[in-house]
């Protein structure tokens, strides 16, 4: 492994979406970690797929950093999983608490690595 084929956990010369972007990755990840147990079984999404979403999101955001296409593939889909998790968790409780903050910060994520200039970026410069 060369030192350019090496992870990078973070890389300041990308886009401002694409590092907030990252560093959005690695927060949802320590947070849903925290609550896994609580978001899973509110949202009805067995745990162990939960676990692997946040697994995803951390190697997703690492993988992005790194300008790796299968980093940005797993970013997205981990997202998705945590998004959708996040999401029927408030519909269920039905009132405003801490999970729609987590709903938030999660669609943040989830809409920074849409951003027309992420997007355009990782199709550029991403192998």
């Amino acid at each position: 492994m060369s030192a350019m084929d090496a992870i990078r956990w973070f890389n300041p010369s990308q886009p401002d979406t694409l590092r907030n972007a990252v560093m959005l990755g690695y927060a949802e990840a320590f947070f849903t970690l925290l609550s896994l147990g609580v978001l899973a079984s509110a949202s009805g999404i067995p745990t162990p797929i939960m676990f692997l979403a946040v697994v995803g999101a951390v190697a997703g955001a690492a993988g992005c950093a790194s300008e790796k296409k299968w980093g940005y593939g797993l970013a997205l889909a981990s997202a998705s999983v945590i998004v959708l998790a996040h999401l029927i968790y408030v519909i269920r409780i039905g009132t405003i608490s801490l999970a729609l903050i987590g709903l938030m910060f999660a669609g943040a994520w989830l809409y920074l690595l849409t951003h027309e200039r992420t997007r355009a970026y990782q199709r550029v410069w991403f192998s």
